[in-house]
């Protein structure tokens, strides 16, 4: 009966997990084209340029880990649907049978 919960609390956390990475990937893309619109723009010394270029680096970085991140928690959730799909085709394939025996 706990290995029930927890999966539950596994499933519910896995889309808290995706709703949050997926968020958090928006926030990095918003804040890439804000800095690089704002390197367009505007002429900066050079080590204002540096540091601004090494915010876009850093950020591409952790955008790669959040869609790397996200692909995965992706596929785990897929493996949750199958077996929940699965589940509910064995719950009604025993039906049928249990109609089939014991109806007449």
């Amino acid at each position: 009966m706990a290995d029930t919960a927890e999966s539950g609390n596994h499933s519910s956390s896995v889309m808290n997990q995706l709703e949050d990475t997926s968020r958090e990937i928006k926030e990095c893309y918003e804040r890439l084209d804000f800095i690089e619109t704002k390197l367009r723009r505007r002429h900066y010394p050079s080590e204002e340029k540096k540091r601004l270029e090494k915010e876009v680096q850093d950020i591409k970085t952790h955008l790669s880990r959040h869609e790397n991140n996200l692909r995965s928690l992706r596929g785990e959730n897929r493996i949750a649907m199958v077996l929940s799909v699965l589940i509910l085709a064995l719950g009604i394939m025993i039906y049928i049978v249990y109609c089939i025996l014991f109806t007449s």
